[in-house]
């Protein structure tokens, strides 16, 4: 059993932890109670929640042997599909990957963001570069794009890029908040930075 964010927003046992998480995103406490409360109910989302934990708190991280880490990297990668990916950035604010070398034999780049990787950030290979990072899935590198004009330049080379999701929600409401319905934000996104899109 794996919740949506709306189905969590709605659902009166969770919801109170999910809106503490989303009011104060860098409490790490309020999220291990979210942990505990999804591991009670057998919810994929804790022991995803506790792989996160493992990767990217320092004092977790950081002693972590290399292969254990690749053990933890993989496990959370097996369960990401499972788990609704606007729940997964709410609550880990981890780094979503756009530009998704899913199709490695286009002859031109993919100058939007028409594919969405599975992975995060946090999941891929650490390569000699930080802001690299290495996908097995798809046997691509990533980068990590931490301003609008960083990703521009690399969207239009057509590199896989992780987006952090701080930027992405202030691109989103600048770009919304005056919009009624559910506008795809991120289609808007990449018309200001390439044009319109002529194919679609």
């Amino acid at each position: 059993m794996s919740r949506s964010f709306f189905e969590a927003l709605r659902h009166p046992s969770e919801a109170p932890f999910l809106y503490t998480c989303m009011q104060r995103p860098q409490d790490r406490a309020a999220r291990q109670r979210y942990l505990q409360f999804l591991a009670a109910e057998g919810d994929v989302r804790g022991e995803a929640l506790r792989l996160h934990g493992l990767l990217t708190e320092p004092e977790y991280a950081n002693a972590l042997p290399s292969a254990e880490s690749a053990h933890h990297r993989a496990s959370l990668r097996k369960l990401l599909p499972l788990i609704d990916g606007v729940w997964w950035a709410t609550v880990t604010g981890a780094p979503q990957v756009y530009q998704c070398g899913s199709a490695p034999n286009a002859q031109t780049p993919q100058v939007r963001f028409r594919f969405e990787c599975p992975n995060n950030w946090n999941t891929l290979e650490p390569t000699d570069q930080a802001d690299r990072r290495f996908c097995p899935s798809c046997g691509e590198h990533v980068y990590f794009a931490d301003s609008v004009s960083r990703a521009e330049q690399l969207a239009r080379q057509g590199a896989c890029i992780a987006v952090p999701a701080q930027l992405t929600d202030k691109l989103a409401k600048n770009l919304t908040e005056h919009c009624v319905g559910r506008p795809d934000w991120r289609k808007m996104w990449a018309e200001r930075i390439f044009g319109e899109d002529r194919e679609g």
